[in-house]
């Protein structure tokens, strides 16, 4: 079965539901932290960073006019995630970072 592609979109719709689900791979790693009360704003803006890029990736695939407003307030908080998570060593924290200033440059690319 052929998949749907928004090909105006695609790589940065690609970028938005990996670090929805990196983030939340973070978290899950997180909560299984012995140092886990230091991570709780850490967690906060990982799961807040997912429910972003899902909200960007489904408004890019649809083509909605509010797309770009969106993807700017998405790389605006990818960005704010990335710093958080690079305050630890953990390496899901590391990947998490990575994604996210990853998933930020490129909505930060499809905004202009």
């Amino acid at each position: 079965m052929q998949l749907l592609k928004q090909e105006t979109y695609q790589k940065c719709i690609d970028e938005c539901f990996g670090c929805m689900e990196c983030c939340d791979m973070c978290v899950s790693a997180c909560l299984k932290s012995p140092n886990i009360k230091a991570m709780t704003h850490c967690m906060q803006m990982c799961m807040d960073c997912a429910d972003m890029c899902m909200v960007a990736g489904r408004m890019m695939a649809r083509n909605s006019d509010c797309a770009k407003m969106v993807c700017s307030m998405c790389a605006k908080m990818c960005d704010m995630c990335a710093a958080e998570c690079s305050k630890f060593d953990m390496n899901e924290c590391k990947m998490c970072a990575e994604m996210c200033k990853s998933c930020a440059d490129e909505c930060k690319k499809m905004c202009m």
